[in-house]
């Protein structure tokens, strides 16, 4: 057996997601953290468009507060 060299998945587009824990009484309300794998840089969500536009700005490389810094390309 041999080992790829090249990865499946590139950190370049990874992840993680942490999700708060939400009130009963908010249903379908989601809040959390979203880190980015290899930059480190991290995001607070309080929405699911708040996360949408997180994973948007890293996909085209702006950090928080609107530096723009280099794109992550998703094929």
């Amino acid at each position: 057996m041999t080992l790829d060299r090249q990865p499946l998945h590139s950190s370049r587009r990874s992840f993680v997601l942490k999700l708060d824990r939400v009130e009963a009484n908010e249903p379908g309300r989601i809040a959390g953290r979203l880190e980015h794998m290899s930059s480190g840089r991290t995001r607070q969500f309080r929405s699911g468009d708040e996360l949408l536009a997180c994973l948007l700005d890293e996909s085209a490389g702006v950090e928080p507060g609107g530096v723009d810094v280099h794109p992550i390309r998703f094929p």
